[in-house]
């Protein structure tokens, strides 16, 4: 099942947005919604959201990005911010927030449709695993759980947020099913996540956890095309 916030202070919009939500999709969806800031912030105290539809202005001169900020998932909800306000300025901090899909309210019923058919496809993308063995354990590995990938001697390291796992194993077992969910080269013996990727140069990739890998010049190249592929 697919969980989903819906955080506005206009009541009607609410209302009108979550009933054309359950119109429109066949998938088994629940839907959550919130006219406060509070008590939004109480609910995701205890409930994780794949995808949270966030107005951009709420009462109390607060935006949907201080909200954003506020957020302390272990893993990244898919945000769709909607609005009345056609601000340029707002589309391209919306970017900067990693803000899956901007929706002018005017629009939504138009435009909604088209953007959760690729949301739920990105959330099933996410939860799909990768398990690998040692001598002593099997990982279920959440694909998109998993920064980089790479190979030292006779093992491949799995890098995820907090910790690394070692397995004995070749990296060309999970280099075909990692190349088709966002993960790029980035050496001939790395494969990083482009999900988790914040910044790079010519040189250096760096990633959301804090941590970097070395860039080859080929990996340079494929980073370049994979990235604004991805944010377009």
């Amino acid at each position: 099942m697919i969980k989903i916030a819906l955080v506005d202070d206009d009541s009607d919009f609410i209302d009108y947005a979550s009933k054309t939500i359950y119109k429109m999709l066949e998938t088994d969806i629940v839907i959550d919604t919130f006219t406060t800031v509070d008590t939004f912030a109480l609910a995701i105290k205890d409930n994780f959201y794949h995808i949270i539809i966030l107005d951009y202005d709420l009462t109390s001169g607060i935006t949907g990005f201080s909200i954003i900020e506020n957020l302390n998932y272990e893993y990244d909800p898919i945000i769709i911010m909607v609005t009345s306000y056609t601000n340029t300025d707002i589309m391209s901090e919306a970017f900067e927030y990693k803000i899956y899909r901007y929706i002018f309210k005017q629009s939504f019923e138009d435009k909604i449709a088209k953007v959760f058919d690729a949301a739920i496809s990105e959330i099933r993308a996410r939860l799909q695993t990768l398990t690998v063995k040692d001598k002593q354990n099997t990982y279920h590995l959440r694909i998109n759980d998993l920064y980089c990938v790479y190979s030292e001697s006779y093992y491949v390291i799995f890098q995820l947020k907090n910790y690394n796992i070692r397995i004995r194993m070749s990296l060309k077992d999970v280099t075909d099913l990692l190349l088709l969910h966002h993960f790029v080269h980035a050496k001939s013996n790395t494969l990083v996540n482009i999900y988790h990727v914040i910044r790079f140069n010519n040189a250096k990739v760096y990633l959301d956890n804090g941590s970097s890998c070395l860039l080859s010049r080929t990996g340079y190249k494929e980073m370049s095309i994979k990235f604004n592929k991805y944010r377009v």
